[in-house]
């Protein structure tokens, strides 16, 4: 009976250590090289998403554990990179001098370079005081090395600067960092600072109604509760549930703040009638409380003709209102769609300032199209 246990014992005594990370990381680069312009929403709870974590697509999660939310943003340590706090500097000057931030009890949270293959080098600075938390970004290449506007002689400038009451934010900061190619895609990115104990960020994305195809849920992990990650092209808002290292699950949480959400992807081209060419237009969100207007370029002279077009497709179900100098001409739904804005016997368009409105967030792509002979 010995002589069974001893050998039953060392049989199992030299198993091997289990790896520190099942989850594989899962990267996607584009290719091609495209001309990119930077948008960044400052998300829900306030949240942001960190360097060293690995994206996985899987299954939305099960939801059947008891509630994670972390510790209070106030007993976060500071998780700066050492060779780039320099950089907040300017962040905290700017604050102070077109916020009228009190800088007298400033807690760092957060100081680092998000590099990025879709979008520039953007630098993300953190921190809270005992009433607000602070998130500021800034393009690199804008700033000098103390964080000062590179073009207007190290004065403070170049900030991209939201504060939150504290106590709303709730276990997590995290921002939308989208990247607009020319092409038809939005492909955007998560970054959130989590409390320090979290292992684990699920997200799902629910598409707003009659919204193409897109991304619809993922996760991602990180050792120190900062995650960052491509999540590809989203057609609807993001909410995230946090896990921490003991496998305790979260309570659903809006990835966004206010009117700050996710660049969604953008419709297709309207479809054209035989024989007419795209002129130009414009794609874009317009959400409610949000100014769509933007102003057509200049024409040849002339009045328009029945040749030439306007026409949009949007996608978000409600009514896009188009108004032509702030009189209204049409109510298109967003059924993604192709939909006549204009009456093709108006009066002269040249110039004039197009608007675009609706009472929810609607994703649009409005064009102006003739035929050859009538340029």
């Amino acid at each position: 009976m010995s002589t069974l246990h001893d050998d039953l014992t060392s049989l199992t005594a030299t198993q091997p250590v289990q790896p520190p990370n099942r989850l594989t990381a899962v990267t996607r680069k584009a290719g091609r090289i495209r001309r990119f312009r930077t948008a960044v929403t400052v998300a829900a709870v306030l949240a942001v998403a960190a360097p060293v974590s690995v994206v996985v697509l899987r299954p939305a999660p099960d939801v059947s554990h008891t509630a994670y939310s972390g510790r209070p943003v106030s007993t976060w340590p500071d998780r700066s990179n050492p060779t780039h706090t320099s950089i907040g500097t300017g962040a905290l000057a700017f604050w102070a001098d077109f916020q009228h931030g009190d800088t007298s009890q400033v807690h760092w949270l957060y100081r680092d370079v998000i590099t990025h293959v879709a979008f520039e080098d953007t630098y993300l600075a953190i921190w809270s005081t005992p009433t607000t938390v602070v998130v500021a970004r800034g393009v690199v290449q804008q700033l000098d090395r103390n964080g000062y506007s590179a073009k207007d002689a190290g004065r403070p400038g170049g900030w991209d600067v939201l504060e939150v009451p504290a106590g709303k934010v709730k276990g997590i900061i995290g921002l939308y960092l989208s990247s607009l190619p020319d092409a038809e895609v939005v492909d955007s990115s998560l970054f959130a600072l989590t409390d320090p104990a979290t292992r684990l960020l699920d997200w799902t994305s629910a598409p707003v109604p009659y919204a193409p195809s897109g991304a619809t849920h993922g996760s991602m992990t990180s050792p120190n509760g900062v995650f960052h990650g491509d999540v590809g092209g989203l057609t609807g808002p993001v909410t995230v549930r946090l896990n921490d290292s003991r496998h305790v699950l979260g309570a659903p949480v809006d990835f966004g703040f206010g009117s700050r959400h996710a660049d969604l992807v953008n419709p297709a081209v309207p479809d054209l009638p035989p024989g007419f060419q795209l002129e130009q237009g414009g794609t874009g969100e317009v959400d409610r409380g949000a100014d769509g207007t933007f102003t057509i370029a200049q024409y040849s002279a002339g009045p328009t003709s029945s040749g030439k077009r306007a026409f949009v497709r949007c996608y978000g179900g409600g009514v896009l209102t188009v108004t032509l100098n702030d009189k209204p001409q049409h109510g298109v739904l967003c059924d993604n769609r192709t939909h006549e804005v204009f009456d093709a016997k108006q009066a002269s368009i040249s110039g004039d300032p197009v608007g675009l409105s609706s009472s929810r967030q609607v994703i649009y792509n409005f064009v102006w199209a003739s035929l050859p002979s009538s340029r």
